[in-house]
C-alpha cells in the first residue's frame, strides 16, 4: 500500500486574490450587475377619481379601466426593464412601468359627516425599487456605477379614498 505525501505550501497573503463574494469569477470583468430593494407603494389613476359631499356614497364600478404609469427618471427604458425584472423575481409578481387593468370588483365609500368633501380613486399596487448598478473592473474589483430609484406598477388594482 502506497503512502500519501502531504505538501504544505506557503503563499504570501498579498498573492491571494479573492473574487467578489456576489460574483462568480474575475473572468466576468466588464459584466454589469444590479441589486435591488423594493418597498410597496400606490400609484393612482386620477381619471378614476370621483368626488362627493359629506354623507354621500361614492362608487367605482366594475369594468372601469385603470391606467397608471411608473417613474424611470434618470435611467433608460431598457435599464428600467432589467431592474423591474430583478425586482419582480424578489417580490414574486410582475412589475413594469405602465399598466392598464380593468376593475374586476366595485368599490364604495361613504364620505363621513365630519368631512365636507371626499373622493375615491382606483390605481395599482406598485413598488418603489431602489437599485445599485455595479460592474466588475480589472483586476476583479467591484465598482458602483450608479444608484437610484424607480417606481413600477403591478396588475393588482388598489383603491384609496380621502
Amino acid at each position: 500500500m502506497a503512502k500519501g505525501i502531504t505538501l504544505v505550501l506557503a503563499v504570501p497573503a498579498a498573492a491571494v486574490v479573492t473574487a467578489p463574494s456576489s460574483y462568480a469569477a474575475c473572468a466576468e470583468v466588464g459584466n454589469v450587475y444590479y441589486s435591488t430593494t423594493q418597498s410597496p407603494t400606490y400609484r393612482g389613476d386620477r381619471d378614476t377619481r370621483t368626488y362627493g359631499r359629506s354623507g354621500g356614497t361614492l362608487t367605482i364600478s366594475l369594468g372601469e379601466s385603470v391606467t397608471t404609469g411608473g417613474s424611470i427618471t434618470g435611467t433608460t427604458s431598457a435599464e428600467a426593464g432589467v431592474i423591474f425584472a430583478k425586482a419582480s423575481v424578489s417580490v414574486g409578481v410582475t412589475i413594469k412601468k405602465d399598466w392598464t387593468s380593468s376593475v374586476t370588483r366595485s368599490y364604495s365609500w361613504k364620505v363621513p359627516s365630519s368631512q365636507s368633501t371626499g373622493w375615491i380613486e382606483a390605481g395599482h399596487h406598485a413598488y418603489k425599487v431602489n437599485y445599485i448598478k455595479k460592474t466588475i473592473v480589472a483586476p476583479c474589483n467591484v465598482k458602483t456605477v450608479k444608484t437610484g430609484s424607480i417606481v413600477g406598477n403591478t396588475s393588482a388594482i388598489q383603491f384609496t379614498h380621502s
